[in-house]
């Protein structure tokens, strides 16, 4: 009987072998441990990146924000100032308007005036005419409706009372029926002493003309002027 012990099937056949396989056993532990602490550092490293960009994205949409206040305060101003400037320009076209309106009253009275030259010789109905005078207009004589017509000082009458019309309520009408000319328009005639020289002044408010407009000016009222002599 061999006195040497026989070594189990497998078993390493020297004392190096077995140290060598617990070794690398321990290697292999360890490249685990290292792979694991990698994984765990680049997560971090992922974290902090992750962690980064979210800050980023944060001041990102904070200046955004400012420039889309900025750009909304630029456009309210822009259309500010296209609301001015409209308004200037629909300011300039009744100014125009009221102008025009005005020549046309003046140059309506000076064709009454030629149209009746008995009428400013013979009479004075002509000379002074105010429509903010307290007596008002004068009556209707009816001459207009007569077959017989209208005298020189009838017609003088009945020319100063339609055009004061353009200016005041004449007819006594109600409500929206009356509407004057001019915004608070007013019109004046005088005469030159000692001759035909007449001159028409007429003068408004400056604004939208509405129903109800009638006397009643400011300090500073625009106004127009025509001055004619007459044979």
């Amino acid at each position: 009987m061999d006195s040497r012990r026989r070594q189990p099937r497998g078993a390493p056949r020297d004392g190096h072998d077995g140290h060598d396989g617990r070794a690398s056993v321990r290697g292999a532990v360890r490249g685990k441990r290292g792979g694991a602490e990698g994984g765990r550092g680049a997560g971090g490293g992922a974290r902090d990146g992750c962690g980064g960009g979210g800050a980023s994205g944060a001041r990102g949409g904070g200046f955004t924000l400012l420039e889309a206040l900025a750009a909304t305060l630029v456009l309210s101003i822009g259309i500010m100032g296209v609301a001015a400037m409209q308004a200037r320009s629909l300011r300039i076209g009744q100014d125009a308007y009221a102008r025009a309106q005005a020549v046309h009253i003046a140059r309506d009275f000076f064709e009454r005036l030629r149209a009746n030259p008995d009428g400013y010789r013979e009479t004075a109905a002509y000379n002074a005419v105010d429509t903010e005078d307290a007596g008002g207009a004068p009556p209707d004589s009816g001459c207009a409706k007569a077959a017989s017509g209208c005298t020189a000082r009838q017609m003088a009458g009945q020319d100063v009372r339609e055009w004061m019309g353009r200016f005041i309520n004449v007819d006594g009408l109600d409500g929206d029926g009356f509407r004057a000319a001019l915004p608070g328009g007013r019109g004046r005639v005088s005469r030159a002493p000692g001759g035909n020289e007449f001159t028409v002044v007429i003068s408004w408010a400056e604004g939208i003309p509405a129903a109800g407009d009638g006397p009643g000016l400011p300090a500073a009222a625009p106004a127009v002027t025509l001055r004619a002599r007459l044979e």
